[in-house]
């Protein structure tokens, strides 16, 4: 059978490594792709799966598609492969699957891996401000979540090295990488290089009542590296990935102590996101990408918790108050890409920012490589309003915090 070359962006734009794709695959993703960089990406009806809502590792525009039933998440994504062409393949488009070593355990209490699957981001509802008589102002971008990749992209295994942080909607742990598989493709790609190439990685992982608000987290992530910023303002993603761990017999030692306190403050019609609690502040876009998501209806249950994960490129330690002052205007022209993006990041505190990694990319809009990196977008708002009024509103923020006032 013959072969088509297929080229994966690892780091940025000087970084590629060739694999081989199987001719036979089928070329749904690519379609995806092309609709979602268009801004036309349409989202499939929803499918109920286990009273959570349709499973968010089924892709949407596959769904849309076809008209037989679409497999459920243990039997990976409906038939879609990697694009056929000499373009690099984007970071969010690199790893269909990761498995965890060292943060779950076997119903006996070993250490045992656990494996998720790539999953669909949570698209947010625009923000237009109390008030519905004003014109809405979209994103050239769109609303629409990213399309997942094809179970045919690369596997990547992880080990846990250390927890970096804990806040009110997850933990975040350092990790190494322990190998990357190119699963049903040929293996000529130097692994080693590749492995070798990426920029260190961490994982955040949601508590089980917070996965939709991880899920909208990593859709900013999209969002914003649509607007050309992943890598400038923000650390590159490689997306968000989810497991039940019923299916693999497996617990979260950690969460056992929490989950009766999690689930008692748990009000499954009111969650932390803005456009749940706001609603007539804000407005689906006319493709209801937001309405259509499978985590719309996506609800948590005790007895059967989700363990969601997104994967992001690992930045340095979070901005001290100490270290404000000195850094106020590279962090103020940090907003300003925010703001151009038409994101108002929403939970101004010094903990979500970090330290740039040593990857970090020159910024076009200011010519220079920013400093601090902005993280933690589940609260983040797409705000239907001027560019100058967002980074008024943004910056007007960021001294109310640093003055004690918006803590």
């Amino acid at each position: 059978m013959s072969t088509v070359p297929v080229h994966l962006l690892v780091t940025d734009e000087n970084h590629e490594h060739t694999l081989v794709a199987k001719d036979a695959e089928k070329l749904l993703f690519e379609d995806d792709l092309q609709c979602y960089n268009r801004g036309e990406f349409m989202t499939g009806a929803p499918k109920t799966s286990g009273g959570h809502g349709r499973d968010p590792h089924i892709s949407s525009a596959a769904t849309a598609r076809t008209s037989q039933n679409v497999p459920s998440s243990s039997e990976g994504n409906a038939t879609i492969a990697y694009k056929r062409s000499i373009e690099p393949v984007h970071s969010l488009d690199l790893f269909s699957a990761i498995t965890i070593h060292g943060i779950t355990r076997s119903r006996d209490a070993c250490l045992t891996p656990v494996t998720l699957n790539r999953t669909q981001t949570f698209p947010a509802k625009l923000w237009r401000g109390s008030g519905s008589g004003k014109p809405s102002i979209w994103p050239e971008r769109g609303m629409a979540a990213r399309p997942i990749p094809p179970p045919s992209a690369l596997h990547l295994e992880l080990r846990i090295k250390e927890r970096l942080g804990e806040g009110h909607m997850g933990t975040v742990y350092s990790t190494e990488v322990v190998s990357i598989i190119a699963a049903d493709l040929s293996t000529n790609i130097d692994i080693p290089t590749l492995t070798s190439e990426l920029p260190e990685l961490c994982i955040k992982i949601a508590s089980p009542i917070h996965c939709r608000a991880l899920a909208r987290d990593a859709w900013y992530y999209e969002q914003l590296d649509a607007a050309g910023l992943q890598g400038i303002t923000i650390p590159r993603s490689y997306g968000l990935f989810s497991a039940t761990l019923n299916d693999q017999n497996l617990r979260m030692k950690e969460w056992e102590d929490k989950m009766s306190e999690w689930f008692k403050k748990y009000d499954p019609e009111r969650d932390i996101l803005y456009d749940d609690q706001y609603g007539d502040d804000f407005i689906d876009d006319a493709k209801a990408n937001h309405h259509l998501s499978p985590w719309h209806v996506w609800r948590a249950a005790k007895d059967d918790p989700w363990l969601v994960v997104l994967l992001l490129e690992k930045g340095g330690d979070s901005l001290k108050e100490e270290e404000y002052e000195a850094n106020a205007q590279d962090i103020r022209t940090a907003i300003e890409d925010l703001s151009h993006a038409m994101v108002v990041h929403g939970d101004f505190r010094y903990t979500n920012l970090i330290r740039a990694s040593r990857h970090a990319k020159m910024c076009p809009r200011h010519g220079r490589v920013h400093k601090w990196f902005f993280i933690d977008f589940e609260l983040s708002l797409t705000g239907s309003f001027h560019i100058l009024d967002l980074v008024r509103f943004q910056e007007d923020g960021m001294d109310e915090y640093h003055a004690g006032i918006g803590d």
